[in-house]
């Protein structure tokens, strides 16, 4: 667990690296440099980068969990989910959970159609952060978000499931 977190928090570290040079060829300098910040709570250890402009990459590590999110209050979040609410609870997981991963030790797992219905719901904020972060015109990025909307149509979700143990490595990957 502490090797994963601090190969993450140096991922982070370089992102935040390569964001503050290209800011600082750009414009001279930036007029704040990101940095990675980290702050521990209960069990929880949560890393992100404060300083860019549209969001707050973070990530945290519990006990048996990897999240990962836009900002670090939604990773403090994940920890105080009632049950009910977490995605192992979730019906259509647990039926994807039984028929292709039932012995799986470590899993990474999208919901697509969680995902293009969170978009569909936040359609016009989505526009306005790729129009702030390069996408040129509102049109562009109306474009780019309905080519994302038909790209996650195609599955309702994916994973990659392994199981590992000490002399032999499972891995399963599917839609």
């Amino acid at each position: 667990r502490e090797r994963l977190e601090g190969g993450l928090e140096n991922a982070l570290r370089f992102a935040t690296n390569v964001h503050n040079l290209k800011a600082a060829k750009a414009a001279g300098a930036p007029a704040k440099f990101a940095a990675v910040k980290s702050q521990a709570k209960h069990s929880l250890r949560v890393h992100w980068i404060d300083g860019l402009a549209e969001f707050q990459p973070a990530f945290g590590l519990t006990p048996a969990s990897l999240v990962v999110a836009t900002a670090p209050g939604l990773v403090r979040q994940f920890e105080s989910l009632a049950a009910s609410d977490r995605l192992v609870n979730d019906p259509v997981f647990q039926s994807w959970r039984r028929r292709y991963f039932p012995d799986a030790n470590q899993l990474f797992f999208i919901n697509a159609e969680l995902l293009r219905a969170h978009l569909q719901r936040y359609r016009d904020a989505v526009v306005a952060l790729r129009v702030k972060s390069g996408a040129k015109t509102k049109k562009n990025a109306e474009r780019e978000l309905h080519a994302a909307m038909q790209f996650l149509g195609v599955v309702d979700g994916a994973f990659i499931a392994a199981r590992i143990g000490r002399t032999r490595l499972r891995l399963t990957i599917g839609e």
